[in-house]
């Protein structure tokens, strides 16, 4: 072989290289099957986050306003933000020092030093111990021309698997804002080695920076880890970068697309806010061969123009890009059961938040001192999932997910067992907390909140004595748990079944007996757990509950088009007398006021009230549809309408007017909690129970709507699910660390306003990690994808 060969071969050899490279293609290789079955956490591709992004900006311009060599501008306070307006504990003392033991550049950096918890105990509603600030002041000095924050830290903190440092930015009266939710900022760090921190603030005002402030917050640590932690902190610079969009429905002239791809049969679309042409092309990966090229359409509506390209037609598998003049998006696959691996990794995410079980990497053997006195017996709480970034428990979402994996398990058993017994033994592990967690009298370990690490032993100050009292949320969703592992057990394992069964039955009587409510949720629930509990009893009893509540729930119900600018009808009041629209905020504790009605068409199709049930499915749907236009070509299901005087006037006004008393809001009015993702996925799961009876295709495509929002066709360009598509953010989980398959509580709006804002910053609610999320997710992809009918 000559010299001419082998160095044709060798670029022939890089090129191929090259292509194979591409990290979609490297993805589509992977098979994340292996870990997720194999109960090991699945890692993320973090080439393709939005972290290496930040990492790898170009710095246009820097401002380093701090080398660590003195202390003089530095200050060190202990309190908890909110509580007690902020003032500093009695004789708070505050470790910092300047040190030469580690150092970045210079000959010092600065020392941070703090026990993990204080000797008080923990209180029934206490979170954590205080929080430690490092502050660096400023004279308001102003910053505008910077968009980020940038230092470098060291940790020392023997032991501790997770670990996380706040960031918060003081300007002015208006950051932080008055909900400590603007102006602060988790970053993760790994222990022992030099962490470039980044805080981008493009979203923040900063023209009278008073402080930058390094937060500890004291949360304890598990029995093999240090009760004493250090951070050394270097080089704190102000820096100019590109930024990424982070508010309006525009899309930036980015080209947003369903990120992890399309279904072969499904409808398949993508769109932008620019407008530089008439014609877009999609491409084949590898080889860029045109596969389809095509007139763009134009949509103009309430939430901007756009350019919309309709690819549908393509019904061949394989990775392709969209082009639209000079800009192409990543590739994305075209497959059959392209959800599959959101499901996979939303699996993940669920294992990944067990409390009670060794994580390695995560977490030990966790809150094993974290217990329930019943009279003389001690029930020890740990074991299910933590709910949230903050380590709660809850049992109506641990109920919630628990019945939806075991009808998923059920579902894939003929075509999938491999799945169906992963999903069935995460099911069981939260069937097994639910069971423990149940007292008499229909009682339950209704929510705790935990928010710190502890030792594991009985008897000392990190422990968490924890309640339990009478929910009727808690019941009903416990009724359709034990009834989905009634079905799926009874043949497996008989006696468990009989049991699950004996409980249902056992949480209807109490809800029954203590329950009597008018309220539209209330009614709902009460349908739909009881509709479950008949499917498997035939009880004339529960029949004709069920009938009866579903007829109060019909009063609900607003029959005739409304004299407004959108002549909507379809939706619900929050009772029969009342004028005021049922509404759900980030925290959605009703799937869907329509799921009971849905499955009494599927129980009784002869029954005399049958068309009544059909007609108001019908209406709701028709609701949604209409409202879900609005946002076109997004098609994300709006919030709700709302009445002036009902809540905050000056979030409402900022709605679409639908005349002088009531508006339509994109996004929830809220307080300090914030996003939309539990509210878009309790609309769509309604919606597409719904369809079960309609069947109707438009309907499948809001649907769709609904789960490509969340996988990144928004106006930002990124999946919020962690480690699934492109430019996915760091998240709120900082106690267990980014979870892959992990859904936050989603995109929200700034202030008073009603357009999408998703600011960099990584905070709780937002960016917050909550398991009745992805809880939804499963619901709306079994409704969707994966129903199979049953024999009962």
């Amino acid at each position: 072989m000559n010299y001419r060969q082998i160095i044709i071969i060798s670029v022939l050899f890089v090129f191929a290289l090259s292509c194979t490279n591409d990290k979609s293609i490297r993805d589509e290789k992977k098979d994340i099957k292996t870990d997720v079955y194999a109960c090991v956490p699945l890692q993320p591709d973090l080439s393709t986050s939005l972290q290496t992004k930040w990492e790898n900006k170009k710095i246009l311009k820097e401002n380093v306003v701090d080398h660590m060599e003195s202390l003089d501008k530095w200050q060190g306070r202990a309190f908890i933000p909110g509580n007690n307006k902020n003032v500093p504990r009695e004789n708070a003392f505050v470790d910092f020092s300047l040190s030469d033991l580690y150092a970045f550049e210079g000959s010092h950096s600065i020392k941070l030093k703090t026990p993990t918890r204080l000797p008080s105990p923990m209180q029934s509603d206490q979170r954590m111990w205080d929080w430690i600030f490092l502050t660096r002041e400023f004279n308001d000095e102003d910053f505008t021309d910077y968009t980020r924050i940038s230092a470098k830290i060291y940790p020392d903190c023997p032991g501790h698997k997770k670990i996380h440092l706040f960031m918060i930015l003081q300007n002015g009266d208006n950051v932080p804002d008055k909900y400590l939710r603007e102006g602060l900022h988790t970053v993760m760090l790994e222990n022992n080695k030099w962490n470039d921190v980044i805080f981008e603030v493009p979203h923040l005002k900063r023209d009278q920076v008073k402080s930058i402030s390094f937060v500890y917050r004291q949360q304890g640590n598990e029995i093999d880890a240090s009760d004493t932690v250090a951070f050394y902190i270097d080089r704190l610079a102000w820096q100019q970068a590109e930024t990424e969009h982070f508010e309006g429905w525009d899309t930036a002239d980015d080209i947003v697309f369903s990120h992890t791809g399309y279904n072969l049969d499904d409808s398949k679309t993508a769109f932008t806010s620019a407008s530089e042409g008439n014609r877009f092309k999609v491409l084949s990966v590898p080889g860029n061969e045109v596969i389809l090229e095509k007139d763009i359409k134009s949509v103009e509506g309430a939430v901007g123009k756009f350019s919309e390209f309709d690819f549908t037609e393509i019904n061949k598998e394989g990775l392709y890009r969209i082009q639209y003049n000079n800009k192409t998006t990543e590739p994305f696959p075209i497959k059959n059961d392209v959800w599959n691996t959101t499901l996979l990794k939303t699996m993940n995410f669920f294992f990944s938040e067990r409390c009670g079980y060794e994580l390695p990497g995560i977490h030990g053997v966790c809150h094993s001192d974290c217990y329930t006195l019943n009279n003389q017996d001690t029930v020890f709480m740990n074991g299910g999932w933590h709910d949230a970034g903050d380590l709660s428990q809850s049992f109506a979402n641990t109920a919630e997910a628990t019945g939806t994996m075991f009808r998923l398990a059920r579902n894939f058993k003929a075509n999938d067992s491999e799945l169906s017994k992963r999903l069935l033994d995460e099911a069981m592990w939260g069937l097994k907390w639910l069971h423990k967690n149940r007292f008499a009298d229909g009682q339950k370990v209704s929510w705790t909140v935990i928010d710190h690490w502890s030792d594991g032993l009985v008897g000392n100050s990190d422990d968490k004595i924890t309640s339990f009292r009478f929910n009727e949320r808690d019941n009903r969703n416990s009724i359709v748990a034990e009834v989905e592992a009634m079905k799926t057990l009874k043949d497996s394992n008989p006696d468990l079944a009989k049991k699950c069964l004996e409980f249902a039955m056992e949480d209807w009587h109490w809800n029954e007996e203590k329950v009597h409510s008018a309220d539209l949720a209330v009614l709902a629930r009460g349908v739909w757990a009881g509709a479950t509990l008949y499917e498997v009893t035939k009880s004339e009893e529960v029949k004709n509950k069920i009938i009866g509540y579903a007829d109060e729930l019909m009063k609900c119900q607003q029959k005739e088009p409304m004299d407004w600018n959108i002549p909507l009808n379809g939706f619900f009041y929050t009772n029969s007398k009342s004028d005021i629209l049922f509404v759900q905020r980030h925290v959605v504790s009703l799937i869907s006021p329509i799921l009971g009605l849905v499955q009494l068409c599927q129980l009784f199709p002869q029954h005399e009230n049958y068309q009544e049930w059909h007609t108001s499915i019908k209406l709701y749907a028709e609701y949604l549809k209409a409202t879900s236009s609005v946002t076109d070509p997004y098609n994300v299901i709006p919030a709700s309408v709302y009445k002036l005087g009902s809540t905050d006037n000056d979030q409402i006004v900022n709605g679409i007017a639908m005349n002088d008393q009531y508006y339509l809001r994109m996004f929830p009015v809220w307080e300090a909690g914030r996003g939309n993702s539990p509210v878009i996925l309790s609309y769509a799961v309604g919606l597409a129970e719904a369809n079960k009876v309609l069947k109707e295709e438009e309907i499948e495509k809001i649907c769709q709507s609904q789960l490509e929002w969340i996988v990144g066709k928004n106006p930002f360009n990124q999946s919020l699910m962690y480690g699934e598509g492109y430019n996915y953010s760091p998240q709120f989980s900082a106690p267990c660390g980014d979870i892959v398959g992990g859904i936050p509580v989603g995109i929200q709006t700034k202030g008073n306003k009603d357009i999408p804002y998703w600011q960099p910053a990584v905070l709780y609610n937002f960016k917050e990690l909550w398991v009745h999320v992805s809880a939804r997710w499963l619901y709306l992809l079994e409704s969707m994808y994966y129903s199979e009918k049953e024999e009962i």
